[in-house]
């Protein structure tokens, strides 16, 4: 027997099925409710994948819907303010002379002020869009100020405008998954007195792309374009959880260490050939994620990690020569006659190096270790799953 949720679903489908737009208004009137009537008891609204791309009557559902803490968005067809729309093209065609453009009726686009009468709302799902510019997010932050998730993963968005979360005080979670950022704003005026006196002087504060989530737990940026990140990404001291992997990134920032509530981490398939010294300081991190790289060398911080249960090292750059940490592998006493280097650094063997974690698996393999070297890591770690 069919849920009457499918089946309104199955009519709205041939009910639409001649019209070039499909609104929020259309899919909640053929599911039945009444904007006319409210609704206090409905906390949650599910509106994906019912190929919307027209949001009139977003707003009066917010008035519908008092009560409403979560609303799911996801994969239909919404576009930001910024995109023109023309007679059955969603986007400017090539001959746009040849289009007539639409003047009787505009499907309603995304902007911030249509979540106006969704005061208290907590989480809002956008992935899977054609969402392409974040400008509406300034409006957003100032009226659903109790917003604490907020997903836009598999849509366009290339730039994260500087100072753009500032009014997002409460989110915990923020996902930016498969988009197409390649940079991320640094900002030159820290949170400070010194920010405060340059408002009041009228001059442009430069902000970081994340400068406001100082309540931000979980952070995902994987599969998009970034090669670097700033030093200002350390800020978020409260993230539990980064997914960074899938993207170019040779190198972190030297005060990566800073994100001191790190549990779980993802920098699996990028370009790291190093990592800096600070990892060690990642005291409170679980699990990490290091494979697919260009690792060959581990900082000597990295013994400091206390809390690893799993990591993951397959397919690096380590080899047969790896037995001291700063060194690549290499003798450091050829290294001296070369005088390659002036100083005399502590020799730690990879065993040495995670022997004191309490590590409960460690990925190896993919990488041109001596068996040798295995051994003496699966002696370090008797308790430890070594894939290798």
């Amino acid at each position: 027997m069919l849920s009457k949720h499918i089946l309104a679903t199955i009519a709205l489908m041939l009910a639409c099925a001649s019209v070039s737009a499909r609104s929020v208004r259309d899919v909640l009137e053929v599911w039945g409710f009444d904007f006319a009537s409210t609704y206090p008891g409905d906390v949650e609204l599910d509106l994906s994948r019912q190929g919307i791309d027209d949001l009139d009557g977003l707003e009066d559902a917010g008035i519908m819907l008092p009560n409403l803490k979560r609303l799911n968005l996801s994969g239909n067809q919404i576009v930001d303010q910024s995109e023109p729309t023309y007679v059955g093209s969603p986007t400017r065609p090539k001959d746009a002379g040849s289009q007539t453009e639409i003047t009787e009726h505009v499907p309603k686009k995304l902007t911030g002020d249509i979540f106006l009468n969704f005061k208290k709302l907590e989480g809002l799902h956008l992935g899977g869009n054609r969402i392409e510019n974040l400008g509406w997010l300034e409006v957003l932050g100032r009226v659903c100020p109790n917003l604490e998730g907020l997903n836009l993963r598999n849509n366009k968005i290339a730039v994260i405008p500087e100072g753009i979360f500032l009014r997002f005080n409460k989110l915990e979670g923020l996902n930016l998954s498969s988009n197409k950022i390649a940079h991320l704003f640094d900002g030159a005026i820290a949170r400070s007195l010194r920010t405060i006196n340059a408002l009041r002087r009228g001059e442009r504060v430069q902000w970081s792309s994340f400068a406001g989530l100082e309540s931000l737990k979980v952070l995902f940026l994987h599969n998009n374009l970034l090669s670097t990140l700033p030093q200002s990404f350390s800020n978020l001291t409260a993230l539990e959880e980064l997914g960074l992997n899938k993207n170019h990134l040779s190198a972190l920032p030297k005060n990566f260490g800073n994100l001191k509530s790190l549990k779980k981490l993802r920098l699996d398939e990028n370009n790291l050939s190093t990592l800096p010294e600070s990892f060690g300081h990642l005291t409170s991190l679980q699990t990490v994620d290091l494979g697919k790289n260009k690792l060959s060398i581990l900082p000597e911080s990295f013994g400091n990690l206390r809390a690893l249960q799993k990591l993951w090292l397959y397919d690096n750059r380590l080899d047969e020569t790896y037995n001291a940490v700063g060194y690549g592998g290499l003798n450091p006493l050829r290294l001296l006659r070369k005088r390659a280097i002036l100083r005399v650094r502590r020799v730690t063997s990879l065993h040495q190096l995670l022997g004191d974690l309490p590590l409960s698996k460690i990925a190896l393999e993919g990488n041109n270790l001596d068996r040798r070297v295995i051994d003496k890591v699966r002696e370090a770690l008797p308790d430890a799953e070594v894939e290798s």
